[in-house]
Formats: structure tokens, sequence, C-alpha cells
């Protein structure tokens, strides 16, 4: 995940034109038989439904810092988020909560953010949600061009998410974990992306999850994600996904 105070600056820098290609066809057989082939090898849809939000922990190696830092996620389908991270020089907080967003940088004051730096928190929000969201979304999702992962070529699954924004996950074809992730930022003629290649996967009380992450923006490596701990259905309260009245960031050694 990416959460650098230069990131605009970042995505604007790496941005290049829109690769335009035919449209494929969308919730056909083929593309839905291997979602359900994900859905299976991530728990099946019967646990998965019953799992309404997560939370994780685990520290953040940032790759422009050069530390690492804890950090907390939670996700609450469909596509609420909150990330907390303890930098050294403050607390960093992002909310995606609907169409609306919030963040800060370096421990000030947590602000509404709109434009592509909402967008950018709404797709990884999205890519939070894998896997529930390739099945929620099967009648939108079409193949997109497979890659080589590890030695090993992996199907594209695709998710159009409007707004300009587009999902991609790539599937390894020997136990159909989704082994990379990419959400797509097309705004203005200009286009962006943001990456996650995922590892060492477990299962947590049958729902499998990666506890390694690496993350890229614009095929920048940005940061690597170690996960220590999942928690399925975490207690959730009301304004979790929104900052504190005050707007100050709250460090996640005080959260639940």
């Amino acid at each position: 995940m990416r959460t650098l105070p230069a990131l605009l600056v970042l995505m604007l820098a790496c941005a290049t034109a829109p690769v335009r290609a035919e449209a494929p066809p969308a919730g056909g057989p083929e593309v839905r038989a291997l979602i359900e082939r994900v859905t299976a090898a991530y728990g099946g849809r019967p646990a998965l439904e019953k799992i309404k939000a997560y939370r994780v922990e685990g520290s953040l190696f940032s790759a422009m810092r050069h530390s690492d830092s804890p950090t907390v996620r939670v996700f609450a389908r469909p596509a609420r988020l909150k990330v907390m991270l303890d930098y050294a020089n403050g607390a960093e907080m992002r909310f995606v909560d609907g169409d609306r967003g919030w963040r800060n940088e370096g421990g000030g004051e947590v602000e509404e953010v709109q434009g592509p730096m909402f967008a950018a928190m709404v797709l990884q929000a999205a890519r939070a949600g894998v896997p529930w969201i390739l099945y929620e979304h099967a009648d939108e999702a079409s193949f997109t061009d497979s890659l080589e992962q590890n030695g090993v070529r992996c199907a594209g699954i695709q998710i159009p998410l409007g707004r300009g924004l587009l999902l991609r996950a790539w599937v390894h074809p020997g136990n159909f974990h989704v082994v990379r992730s990419q959400g797509l930022l097309s705004q203005g003629g200009m286009s962006t992306h943001f990456e996650t290649v995922y590892s060492d996967f477990r299962a947590v009380n049958g729902i499998t999850f990666a506890f390694r992450e690496e993350n890229f923006a614009s095929g920048h490596q940005t940061g690597l994600t170690t996960i220590t701990k999942v928690v399925l259905n975490p207690p959730i309260r009301p304004g979790e996904f929104r900052p504190s009245p005050t707007g100050a960031p709250r460090s996640r050694r005080g959260d639940s």
C-alpha cells in the first residue's frame, strides 16, 4: 500500500497514455469458472459470505523511509477501509467510506480528499476486497492479458469499478490464489497503476490470506507489508471508517 507524502507527485510523474484495447466480453462462462475456482481456493463461498469484515496487523517497510512501521488494516464489505500506520514522525491514517475518503501525512490533521488521491484509495480498498469482489462482480468480469509470475503463466481477470477505475487480478493455475492485483486509474487522458504481489498464503479459520504483500506504484516498489495477525469479523464501531470528530490522528495502540 502506498502511503508516502509524494504519492500524488509519483502518480503524475509516472502517468502514461492509457492502453487502448478492444474490451473483452464480460461475464462469460470461462471467466466465471475461473472465479469459482478462486472462490473455492479461498475457503468457498458459504464460508466467505460469513466474513463481513477483517482486521490485519503487521509491519510496513517503506522503500522511501527505509524503516519498518507497525500497521493495522480494517476492511469491511463492501469496500470500506481503514489503514493506520505508526511512523516515527507521527501516525498516519487512511479512510474510505463509500464515496468519501480522508487521509493525513506525518501526524497532521486528517482531511477529506477527492480526485486522483481519493481514487487511489478506492483502488486500495478494492484490492483489499479480493476474493470477495471477484465473485460479487462476476457479471462484469472479463479476461485480460496473462502474465508470468515466478516462472508461471497466470490468467488475468479484470473488473471495471467506474470513474475510470479498473481492478485486475492474476490467478495462479496450480492453487488458484491471486498472486498479483492491480488497480488502474485512468483520468484526463493519462493512466497510472498500483500493484500488490501476494505470497505466504495461510488459512485463518478456513479463509485464505496472503501474509506477505509487495507494493508498487507505476512499477516502482513502494514497500513490503508483512502480516502477523488476522482477525475475522472484528467488532466494527459506528464511524469506524471515518476520522474522529476532532480530525486528529489516532494511534493504532489505542484502537480496537
